[in-house]
C-alpha cells in the first residue's frame, strides 16, 4: 500500500494517530476518557481511544519524520526542553500574550503543518469538515522535504484559556472550517488551546503572521478573555448551534 506522506509502496501501520498522543496528555480523566465534541449531532461524548486511522502512514514516516516533530512540540508545549523563555506581555491594544522565545521555527512550524495535513487525509467522520484540496499536496511536500516555508505560508494562530482553572480542559473539538476576513481557516480546540490554521495566503490578515511562530524563533499565544473562551468552548463543542 502507498504511504500518504512519502508516497512509497510500503507496509502501513494499523494505527497512526491523527492528533499526536501528547496532545491528549491533559484530556484524560479518571476513566482514561476525554470529551469529544461533534457538530453532526451537536453534542459531546466521552471516548476511550485516541483518534487514529489505519493504513495511512508507513513506520518510518509515522515514527521518524512525524515523530521527531511531535517530540519537539511536546517539549515546547508541556515542558521538558531547555532554552525557550516564557514572558507574559500585553500589546498596545490590550491583548495579552504568552510569548515563548527560542522556539525552533522549522521544527514547530512543520509540526503544526503535520497536524492540519493529517486532519485532511483522515477518513474518519470526525474530520469531515477538513478538506485542504490542492493545499494538501503542497503541505505534504513541505513536511516530507523538511521545508517550513515562509511565515505567511499556512500560519497557525494559537489562543489559550488555560489560565482559567474553572473552564474544561478535557476536550477535543471537531475541526471546524470557517472564514476570517475572507480567509479560509480551520480551527480545533485541544486541551485548552485553540489552534486556527489559515489556508488562504492572499486573504490572511497581516497580523496573523505576527502572532504565529516566526523565523526569529518567537511563538506568541494569545490569552483569551474568559467571556470569549466560554463562547468558543460552547460553540466548538456543539453546545450552541453554529
Amino acid at each position: 500500500m502507498i504511504c500518504k506522506l512519502c508516497l512509497q509502496e510500503k507496509p502501513l501501520l494499523k494505527k497512526s494517530h491523527i492528533a499526536p498522543n501528547f496532545l491528549y496528555k491533559e484530556l484524560r480523566d479518571e476513566d482514561n476518557a476525554f470529551v469529544e465534541g461533534s457538530f453532526n449531532d451537536l453534542s459531546s461524548k466521552n471516548v476511550y481511544t485516541g483518534l487514529f486511522e489505519p493504513n495511512i502512514l508507513c513506520k518510518e514516516c509515522d515514527n521518524l519524520t512525524l515523530g521527531r516533530l511531535e517530540d519537539y512540540a511536546c517539549r515546547i508545549l508541556y515542558g521538558g526542553i531547555k532554552g525557550p523563555r516564557l514572558v507574559n506581555e500585553i500589546n498596545k491594544g490590550g491583548v495579552e500574550f504568552i510569548t515563548c522565545y527560542g522556539v525552533d521555527y522549522k521544527k514547530f512550524k512543520l509540526f503544526l503543518l503535520s497536524l492540519i495535513w493529517r486532519f485532511s487525509i483522515a477518513k474518519s467522520e470526525f474530520y469531515n469538515f477538513v478538506d485542504l484540496g490542492e493545499h494538501e499536496e503542497k503541505i505534504r511536500k513541505m513536511i516530507f522535504e523538511d521545508n517550513a516555508g515562509d511565515v505567511s505560508d499556512y500560519p497557525c494562530c494559537i489562543q489559550s484559556y488555560r489560565r482559567y482553572s474553572d473552564l474544561p480542559f478535557q476536550i477535543i473539538s471537531q475541526p471546524m472550517r470557517h472564514r476570517h476576513d475572507g480567509a479560509i481557516c480551520y480551527s480545533v480546540i485541544i486541551s485548552g488551546l485553540l489552534y486556527t490554521f489559515y489556508i488562504s495566503k492572499a486573504l490572511t490578515p497581516d497580523y496573523i503572521s505576527e502572532v504565529s511562530i516566526n523565523k526569529n524563533n518567537k511563538l506568541m499565544m494569545i490569552n483569551m478573555p474568559k467571556e470569549n473562551a466560554v463562547k468558543i468552548i460552547k460553540k466548538y463543542m456543539g453546545l450552541n448551534k453554529i
